[in-house]
């Protein structure tokens, strides 16, 4: 078994142990994006963890000013958030990708993008010099 698909011994929910296999298990992934995979699946541990912790509490708390928003309840959106970037910086697929006529399912993920493109990068292109091109949202 790789070592990437060994599960670390991590005090994880169990949410997040079945993210980590199921992605290690479809997916290759090199040291660094090892490290934001881990590091997802604790945010997924804490999102866990605090809707327990909320699951019978209010969601208005009194405050000093007056009533305030359950501070697990802003908490927990604060992690979901920083989840879903972790998550979206990996590149992973939304969907399952279709089996091509063989059978044979071979996951892939979206091209990356090697640096950002600077503004002046020398280009002369100009939007009329390439009328096919759809803008973006455009049909």
């Amino acid at each position: 078994m790789p070592r990437s698909k060994a599960l670390p011994a991590e005090n994880w929910s169990r949410n997040a142990a079945e993210f980590w296999r199921e992605t290690t298990l479809n997916y290759t992934f090199n040291v660094a994006e090892l490290l934001i995979l881990k590091e997802s699946c604790r945010v997924i541990t804490r999102l866990d963890r605090l809707q327990d912790a909320a699951e019978n509490e209010p969601l208005v708390v009194p405050g000093k000013t007056g009533p305030i928003s359950n501070p697990l309840l802003v908490e927990a959106r604060q992690q979901a958030t920083l989840a879903a970037r972790l998550v979206a910086s990996l590149r992973i697929p939304d969907g399952a990708v279709a089996a091509p006529s063989n059978g044979v399912v071979a996951p892939s993920r979206p091209q990356r993008r090697g640096a950002a493109r600077g503004a002046y990068s020398g280009s002369s292109y100009a939007p009329s010099d390439a009328p096919h091109l759809r803008s973006i949202g455009g049909e």
